[in-house]
């Protein structure tokens, strides 16, 4: 038992209180399994954004630019994730 703030506190109290323990295998897990559905998401934007410039008689450029805004997006998500060691 300790102190904290005047009062005595149990030892579970004080564990609580710490950042939990995540093993690290399970974060690189995650992680590589999120790179993944995020470069498969860019590779399928890609994908769909190339056949509406082909196949459109009609160009929508607001559809154009959402789907480019929606490529770099993941690809900024894709950046801030963690590396793999």
């Amino acid at each position: 038992m300790s102190h904290v703030l005047g009062r005595p506190t149990l030892s579970y109290e004080a564990n609580v209180m710490k950042e939990p323990k995540i093993p690290v295998n399970v974060d690189q897990q995650i992680s590589d399994m999120t790179k993944s559905r995020i470069q498969a998401e860019i590779t399928n934007l890609q994908r769909q954004l190339e056949q509406i410039s082909i196949d459109s008689s009609s160009v929508d450029f607001a559809m154009l630019e959402t789907y480019k805004e929606m490529i770099n997006s993941r690809r900024q998500l894709l950046s801030n994730l963690p590396y793999s060691f």
